[in-house]
């Protein structure tokens, strides 16, 4: 071996690193296996490869494989065998219910034991950063704040319900007011990208488009509660999986849009099928069109969100249970029950 090797082995890893931005997280705390994770090595797809590269030190107890396992294996069960059999996704509360809710929650709060860049890489939109996980930690907790108020409080008044639901979203806010990078979105990437090709604008509006029919679910009162919390998880969860893999060098950009956007065609058709299935197909075209309304109110006109999503609750909830369902007693109905 050359005695010049290892100088220029290392210029080459510093060089990468700053290629892919240079600043990693508070949790980095050394240059060892993050550099080498930033290239995606396309032919290496062998399995010892593959676990080499998911199977680290950074996760000494396997709480994030475990949980991981477990997650795959709950949206299978969930997705692929209860929604076809029964026409749900088969949360009532049950201890296995709460569980699985757990499961995720502790699979998404895990990964902050792990090293990623600390800010957006635009070369590599798809690989994941801090504040992406740190977003994906809290709106999984909305998930699970939704799920409790559905198996606790399934007829929350509107008010109620917004307040328990857009809490995570003043938290969110303050995470990117801390960590995210001015003008750009987890999402939507920078306001002012106006040059993007119209295959990537078409793809952005729809990943915003997907949040939008999530969150309008978590805000419609139905007896199907619990199943929204859940139903939600898959798209975050697959991203932040997906994403991992990507700055890990394991999936390319094309393989987390196409997986990424199937969990998303799955998580919203459960979602418009089952409000057609429960309360007709006229609510459920007025839901959507809510929905598209609220979206349109936030991209076009830059409308604030908070009052968007406020008037999307009171609005639905007219709808849902007519002019008694909007009176002071029951906008405010019991968080608890």
């Amino acid at each position: 071996m050359c005695v010049h090797s290892r100088p220029v082995a290392a210029a080459m890893a510093k060089k990468e690193k700053e290629d892919a931005g240079g600043m990693y997280s508070a949790t980095d705390t050394s240059a060892s296996e993050s550099e080498s994770e930033a290239s995606f090595t396309g032919g290496k797809t062998g399995l010892a490869y593959v676990i080499k590269k998911l199977v680290t030190k950074e996760d000494p107890l396997m709480i994030h494989k475990v949980t991981g396992i477990f997650a795959l294996f709950s949206f299978v069960y969930r997705y692929a065998y209860r929604w076809p059999t029964t026409g749900s996704l088969g949360f009532a509360g049950a201890p296995f219910d709460t569980f699985t809710m757990v499961m995720h929650m502790v699979l998404s709060a895990s990964s902050i034991q792990f090293r990623v860049p600390s800010f957006r890489q635009p070369r590599r939109p798809t690989m994941i950063w801090n504040e992406y996980r740190l977003h994906a930690i809290l709106f999984t907790a909305r998930c699970c704040l939704v799920y409790i108020l559905g198996r606790r409080a399934p007829d929350a008044g509107a008010v109620s319900r917004y307040a328990v639901t857009m809490s995570m979203h003043v938290i969110v806010d303050y995470v990117t007011k801390l960590y995210g990078s001015e003008g750009q979105t987890t999402i939507r990437g920078r306001n002012s990208e106006n040059n993007q090709k119209p295959f990537i604008t078409r793809m952005r509006r729809g990943y915003s488009l997907y949040q939008f029919i999530a969150l309008a679910s978590h805000l419609t009162p139905s007896p199907r509660g619990m199943d929204y919390g859940y139903n939600t998880i898959i798209a975050i969860q697959s991203s932040a999986f997906l994403m991992t893999l990507n700055r890990k060098g394991l999936a390319s950009w094309q393989t987390h849009f196409k997986i990424y956007t199937a969990c998303l065609v799955v998580s919203s058709a459960y979602i418009v099928s089952s409000i057609a299935a429960d309360f007709g197909a006229l609510f459920a075209a007025q839901f959507v069109g809510c929905t598209l309304l609220a979206f349109l109110c936030r991209t076009r006109l830059g409308m604030s969100k908070y009052v968007i999503w406020l008037g999307f609750a009171l609005g639905i909830a007219a709808v849902r249970g007519g002019l008694a369902a909007v009176q002071p007693p029951a906008l405010v109905a019991p968080f608890w029950s």
